[in-house]
């Protein structure tokens, strides 16, 4: 989907289709670099699909890699594709060359899917308490505490360099957390269960929501007011 209104001219109102690439299981997590897309499957799958294509042929979409284990998270960074597996809590490094890298082992209790994002070259990820920072190599940097933190699903979105957004599904919460600090900017509880989070343009927030009519909400990012529910059809 895109998001047709400039944020200049206020919060994005509409999601326009643009279109789909069928995967061969469930999928869990999606990044992008240049022209190709790498999805993360159910199945330990690691796809990349050429977006170019107007449509999901089978040229379109090539297996990247495959990890043991569910891809609960997948992201790429500086040339590089950060996998995290959900069983054995793996994260897997791979080069665009598809050539394995390096791995550790992220520090969790928590028996839920947790999504890691890599930034400022640092990679975060949040266990059942606190969210884990970690050199680009697997070194643990620090531990932020987020009061409140449950030990269910989580997700991450990148706000600059030094802040990140968190949606905790078990707390009903959507948080603005300052990495460097620790300071927890805002807390949102007007989203009910919610699930995927992106950041707009660094001015917006959109929420996934558990529901059945597929509509994600709006907060602003400097706040965390709600704007409203926006639907893909």
């Amino acid at each position: 989907f895109d998001f047709p209104t400039l944020a200049s001219l206020g919060p994005p109102t509409s999601m326009k289709f643009i279109k789909t690439f069928r995967m061969s299981g469930g999928v869990d997590s999606v990044t992008r670099h240049a022209d190709y897309m790498y999805t993360g499957l159910f199945d330990g799958l690691i796809m990349q699909t050429d977006t170019r294509c107007v449509a999901d042929t089978g040229s379109s979409i090539r297996v990247f890699a495959e990890i043991n284990g569910r891809v609960s998270s997948v992201q790429e960074y500086h040339n590089e594709i950060y996998t995290l597996s959900y069983e054995s809590k793996l994260v897997l490094v791979y080069g665009l060359d598809k050539q394995f890298k390096r791995s550790w082992v992220h520090e969790t209790s928590s028996n839920f899917h947790e999504k890691l994002r890599v930034f400022g070259e640092k990679v975060v990820a949040p266990n059942g308490s606190c969210i884990v920072v970690y050199t680009l190599e697997g070194k643990i940097v620090k531990k932020v505490k987020c009061p409140g933190m449950t030990n269910g699903f989580k997700a991450l979105a990148v706000v600059g360099d030094d802040s990140v957004i968190l949606s905790d599904y078990g707390a009903n919460s959507v948080s603005r957390i300052n990495i460097d600090s620790g300071e927890v900017m805002w807390t949102s509880k007007h989203v009910q269960r919610p699930r995927g989070v992106a950041c707009y343009k660094n001015r917006y927030v959109i929420v996934g929501r558990d529901n059945s009519d597929c509509g994600v909400s709006i907060l602003d990012v400097i706040t965390g007011d709600f704007f409203h529910i926006i639907c893909s059809g």
